[in-house]
């Protein structure tokens, strides 16, 4: 029997998003050097220095305001978004744990797109398994960041949690009722 299309179609999109997921892991590994290397620029730039110590002209726009010119000093900006880099101490020691957990989930979730697109008869029960733990770790991320008291870190990763349950959901509304004949036996020809 003949791989249905909606198994194509999920096990494309499962791929896919395994994919994206395992980018995004590891990218959470490396935010906590990332976030440091920026905050030092930020400092350097406020403090009139270049990241290697070379001086930065001043920086500073004249805009006007009521008919009157006023002086935006930069270092102040610079000194203002500094503060957006403030991340939770626990955060820097944790994101490499939040971030192979992630990695799991992802490719957990890679995994079973493959095994949809192969329509082996424990792929249903393989994908089910993926959903529920990729729901699962996306509530408690959801639930971690919004712990975070940082508002880029809950901006960033929050409404990629959210999303993450929705599609989830969504493709297993699609599993749950698509026809499951070509995953009832083994077969030679797909």
């Amino acid at each position: 029997m003949k791989r249905p299309t909606w198994a194509t179609v999920v096990g494309v999109l499962a791929i896919i998003f395994g994919i994206l997921g395992v980018l995004a892991g590891v990218q959470e590994i490396a935010i906590p050097s990332m976030i440091e290397m920026q905050k030092e620029m930020m400092t350097s730039f406020s403090e009139g220095k270049t990241p290697d110590g070379k001086s930065v002209p001043e920086m500073s726009w004249e805009i006007k305001k009521d008919g009157e010119k006023q002086k935006i000093d930069m270092s102040q900006m610079f000194e203002g978004i500094e503060e957006q880099f403030e991340h939770p101490e626990w955060y820097k020691s944790w994101a490499a744990v939040l971030g192979l957990i992630s990695l799991v989930v992802a490719a957990l979730y890679l995994l079973s797109g493959i095994l949809l697109l192969m329509a082996k008869q424990f792929s249903i029960r393989i994908f089910y398994v993926a959903i529920g733990v990729s729901v699962i770790w996306a509530i408690v991320q959801a639930i971690i960041y919004s712990q975070a008291d940082s508002s880029m870190l809950m901006a960033a990763q929050i409404p990629s949690s959210i999303s993450s349950v929705v599609i989830d959901i969504i493709l297993l509304v699609v599993v749950f009722i698509g026809s499951k004949e070509a995953f009832s036996t083994e077969q030679a020809e797909i």
